[in-house]
């Protein structure tokens, strides 16, 4: 039995890896999340200064990619000297590309850790709900689509919700028995979290949570959740040490250096526009990033469950249930009251969703009676979401269309060329010629034109509608169907 739970649990986990690393070098040889070269530009600055300088972001992420660094110039040295370095570099060039492995590294890493959240989500579904219930959280969390898109960047939020995750597990363990390796582990798991994005210390409310749950009531058990959140506390300074080594920058709230920055520059919203938002997470927000159908079983469940409490009564679904919706609910709500509350922000608390995912579908297998019905329901929930993290695959392993226009921009400029574009988001591109006059806005075309000089203009096109259309000769066109980045049609001056 233990070898065929074993094989299933790693056919989801090798699906998880397919969908977040195929398309990894996207971009390539350009790097358009602005938010990318802060990780990887902080971890080789170890090198020269143990302390980043910077509190915008814990620094566990960026201490794991300088020891990934690290090994890996090791290993590219040892290549080198014993003679193997031309035969490697032929066969895969960018390994000997210092500006871009370093990018494909920390993609790598950050993927694995999203594949590898699968485990915690399924042991902590197994361990309340049964091996069934198990394998369809670890499915759901293996083709989450906003996950499977975020795990295509070096960003901190996906390696978050592996430590969010991991922690989520022995609080399933708490909910069932007092241990203290239980309080011990969950704690610096969350400290780890903490430190890898401060949003992750949030998560230290379900240690506490999950002990009154099985506790019910004040005594000295509640030593345990104290040795707990000191152990978080420890975990996150291991992983961020000059929040204490350099105190003074760490509590800093006038500039992005500062951690405390953080906080007051997401903002907060009055509580009217607060539970407006919150709605408009769980309806618009929610229910784009996750499929859907995964959001729709996630509220919908939810109702059932209030419903079947307080009317029905018919069922008696597993209490256990709720601390996941207490949890993945609050957090939700908290989230919401951001004044900028980005998609990225609700991203660790998709494991918790995803234990709720696996247990309804447990739960239908026992209470409807047609299996076939139930078949038919599951593969609607999951296919959707399936399906839109195919597609976002597929997008980031298509090329994006900057980069298209780039290697037809490579064969066509000639020194002294004008170069007009109306997004800075063809600014990176552009950068690359460096023979050439670049200027943003496209009106001072018929100037150019009229002093005999040449160029090209790179127009951002929304709707297949150009506004420009009709009074330059267009002489290059892409589409970001399935891919990334902008519509672009290239006009000639």
């Amino acid at each position: 039995m233990l070898k065929k739970i074993n094989l299933i649990l790693f056919g989801i986990v090798v699906l998880a890896l397919l969908l977040r690393i195929v398309g990894i070098t996207h971009s390539f040889p350009f790097i358009f999340h602005p938010d990318e070269p802060t990780v990887v530009r902080s971890a080789l600055g170890i090198r020269f200064d143990p302390n980043p300088g910077h509190f915008d972001w814990p620094h566990l992420f960026i201490y794991q990619n300088y020891f990934l660094f690290m090994f890996f110039s090791k290993i590219r040295d040892i290549l080198a000297a014993v003679g193997l370095k031309s035969v490697v570099s032929s066969l895969s060039p960018i390994i000997w590309d210092d500006y871009l492995i370093f990018y494909l590294l920390t993609r790598l890493f950050a993927a694995l850790l999203g594949a590898f959240t699968v485990i915690p989500v399924f042991y902590a579904a197994k361990n309340l709900f049964g091996i069934k219930a198990g394998y369809f959280s670890a499915l759901a969390m293996s083709i989450m689509p906003f996950h499977v898109w975020h795990s295509h960047y070096s960003l901190v939020d996906v390696p978050m919700a592996f430590w969010v995750a991991s922690a989520m597990y022995f609080c399933t363990r708490i909910l069932k028995e007092e241990s203290l390796k239980n309080y011990l582990l969950a704690g610096v798991l969350i400290g780890f979290a903490a430190s890898t994005k401060y949003n992750g210390g949030l998560a230290v409310l379900m240690i506490s949570l999950a002990h009154f749950y099985r506790v019910k009531k004040i005594d000295k058990s509640l030593l345990l959740v104290v040795y707990s959140g000191l152990v978080a506390i420890v975990g996150f300074i291991l992983g961020t040490p000059y929040s204490l080594l350099d105190f003074d920058t760490f509590i800093r709230t006038d500039s992005p250096r500062g951690a405390l920055w953080q906080f007051t520059n997401v903002g907060s919203l009055p509580l009217g526009d607060h539970i407006f938002s919150f709605v408009r997470s769980l309806f618009s927000t929610l229910f784009e990033d996750m499929g859907y159908t995964f959001t729709a079983v996630f509220i919908g469940f939810f109702i059932y469950l209030l419903a079947d409490k307080f009317i029905l009564k018919k069922y008696k679904p597993a209490n256990y249930i709720l601390f996941f919706y207490v949890v993945a609910l609050f957090l939700i709500y908290y989230i919401s009251g951001f004044e900028k509350a980005r998609s990225h922000y609700f991203l660790f608390i998709v494991p918790f969703i995803t234990v709720i995912l696996g247990y309804f579908s447990k739960f239908l297998y026992e209470i409807v009676v047609n299996k076939k019905l139930v078949n038919l329901i599951l593969v609607i929930v999951f296919f959707l979401p399936m399906l839109f993290s195919l597609k976002n695959t597929i997008t980031f392993y298509r090329k994006d269309t900057r980069v298209i226009a780039y290697e037809w921009l490579k064969n066509s400029i000639k020194d002294n060329n004008y170069l007009l574009y109306d997004s800075s988001q063809f600014e990176p591109v552009l950068n690359k010629f460096k023979n050439t006059q670049k200027e943003k806005g496209y009106q001072k075309a018929n100037e150019i034109k009229n002093l005999n000089g040449s160029g090209y203009i790179i127009y951002n096109y929304e709707n297949g509608e150009s506004l420009i259309e009709g009074a330059y000769t267009e002489v290059f066109r892409i589409g970001n169907y399935l891919r990334n980045g902008p519509n672009i049609i290239i006009y000639e001056i």
